[in-house]
């Protein structure tokens, strides 16, 4: 606050001004009545003395007397000189202390913000939110990484098939469609904005777009350097999204809107303790040991992927991969030119 940096620097002030009158003037003073006293002393010792004895007296007493004057003078202009360059040292050094306490104070408060506070909120709405498609799009055109964790990744994938630069390094973290208890949670909050739509209908709804990921990823396969998908039996229920310099969520799990199709999303920097959590989370999830694994083919066949995601557990087959690539394209189709009208 000014004010109390104010009451700061004039109470250092004054603390040295008492100073300097403690060590020199009033020092100095008691000095001058001896002296004043030794010499008033030696003229009354000349009054009874004659001659050569009585100028003796007179003139040490005068000596005596003029230079305590002369050093009483010299003390209270060489103190009040002093104390003026001293105070003005202290206050300098007092005002480059409270500045160093700001600085530090507001790279304290900036660190607190960059850890847990996001860059950007994005409401929860009934449409796609076109600046949080712009943000996403930006985000991805500039990272050479992505790393999706959430349930089913169909707008991701459709995502990565709409714009004209995209990572070339993705991973895929979802739902593992032989476990569909595990979309539980999320079909009752899908059934409480689609009315007439049985929880059953809406779980089913949620494996066929673990399916459309993996006829997606598949399909845009080609746009990738390398492409991981990993089917997990406990699926995270809110949407993660990871850049190199930021990372999105979408909270599915915010019950206060749990009545909107797209929920309330927020936005941190890579500086963040819930980036720096979420980075460490997948690569935990990617390395375990307990979840389907496997990188994108570029040489096989539909048949023979069909057949592949079928030896890790997946059954699909060929005539459902068919329906299942029609429905994606029909997906992109409608979905394709909402993400692009966001990042124009």
């Amino acid at each position: 606050m000014p004010g109390g940096n104010g009451d700061t620097r004039g109470d250092h002030a004054r603390q040295v001004g008492l100073l300097l009158r403690e060590l020199y003037v009033n020092r100095t003073g008691v000095l001058l009545l001896v002296m004043s006293l030794a010499a008033a002393g030696m003229y009354a010792l000349s009054v009874r003395s004659t001659g050569r004895t009585e100028e003796f007296w007179i003139a040490l007493a005068t000596g005596v007397l003029g230079a305590a004057i002369f050093a009483f003078a010299q003390v209270a202009l060489t103190t009040r000189q002093y104390e003026r360059f001293l105070g003005s040292t202290v206050k300098d050094a007092v005002i480059a202390e409270i500045a160093k306490a700001g600085e530090e104070l507001t790279r304290t408060y900036r660190s607190t913000q960059e850890h847990y506070v996001p860059t950007t909120q994005y409401p929860a709405s009934r449409t796609p939110d076109v600046r949080f498609n712009r943000d996403v799009n930006l985000s991805m055109r500039s990272s050479t990484q992505y790393t999706f964790r959430g349930l089913t990744g169909k707008y991701a994938i459709c995502r990565l098939a709409s714009l004209n630069t995209i990572p070339r390094d993705v991973r895929l973290i979802i739902a593992d469609p032989t476990r569909p208890a595990a979309m539980d949670s999320r079909a009752r909050r899908e059934m409480a904005y689609r009315d007439g739509m049985t929880f059953e209908q809406a779980r089913q709804a949620l494996v066929d777009g673990v399916h459309l990921t993996l006829v997606g990823a598949y399909l845009t396969r080609m746009r990738f350097d390398r492409c991981e998908i990993c089917l997990t039996a406990d699926p995270n229920l809110d949407r993660v999204e990871i850049f190199d310099d930021d990372i999105y969520l979408a909270l599915f799990t915010d019950t206060e809107n749990e009545t909107f199709p797209f929920p309330l999303g927020l936005r941190f920097n890579k500086g963040s303790l819930l980036y720096q959590t979420n980075q460490r989370e997948c690569s935990r999830l990617l390395a375990s040991p307990y979840a389907i694994k496997f990188e994108v083919p570029k040489n096989l066949s539909e048949f023979e992927y069909c057949s592949f995601l079928q030896q890790l557990g997946v059954q699909l087959s060929h005539a459902a991969f068919l329906e299942f690539r029609d429905r994606y394209e029909e997906f992109l189709r409608d979905t394709a030119p909402q993400m692009m009208t966001a990042s124009s």
